[in-house]
């Protein structure tokens, strides 16, 4: 089955890295905090519709492997951030500091995650995904369909590899064509 044909979330557990030198459930929940955060930090620099639909697709992608790592999905629970034009991407920044500081505590120094903590922050960064989409008139299903293309190309067999992330295969082809 192809990528682009899975539930979003099954593609995500199927492309999501969580071994990690012989990993555990803190590695791969601190790989989805980095992931989080690097995004929101490409996300400052996207040039042009493609590149923003292209890392809100990323960010998406890192949320639900982070929800999935946490084992208990409470999407949507917490209360919804308010942002304004100004502060969408300084927010995000931050709740994705915020975020990737409480999954180091529990990485480093193997402390229990404050579950309500990290779904609160997490629910508060796919708001500002949500409020970008709405800013800009982007979909958020265009956002998944898009980011499902792009990892369809990327991983042609729909499971991760380390050789094919290193190709970046998707770079080769064209999306959202």
């Amino acid at each position: 089955m192809s990528v682009g044909m899975r539930p979003y979330h099954e593609m995500v557990s199927k492309l999501f890295k969580t071994e990690i030198r012989g990993s555990d459930d803190a590695e791969a929940l601190m790989h989805a905090a980095v992931g989080i955060s690097g995004e929101v930090s490409e996300l400052h620099d996207a040039d042009g519709r493609k590149n923003l639909v292209e890392e809100l697709g990323d960010i998406k992608f890192y949320i639900v492997a982070a929800r999935q790592q946490l084992s208990e999905d409470r999407a949507g629970a917490y209360a919804i951030q308010e942002f304004t034009f100004a502060s969408v991407l300084p927010t995000m920044t931050v709740l994705a500091g915020n975020f990737l500081d409480l999954v180091k505590k529990q990485w480093i120094y193997g402390r229990q995650i404050d579950l309500e903590e990290a779904h609160k922050l997490l629910d508060r960064i796919e708001c500002g995904v949500r409020f970008v989409c709405k800013l800009t008139g982007i979909s958020e299903s265009e956002v998944m369909v898009t980011n499902q293309e792009k990892l369809g190309l990327r991983y042609p067999e729909g499971v991760y590899t380390d050789h094919h992330a290193r190709e970046r295969l998707d770079k080769h082809g064209v999306i959202g064509a």
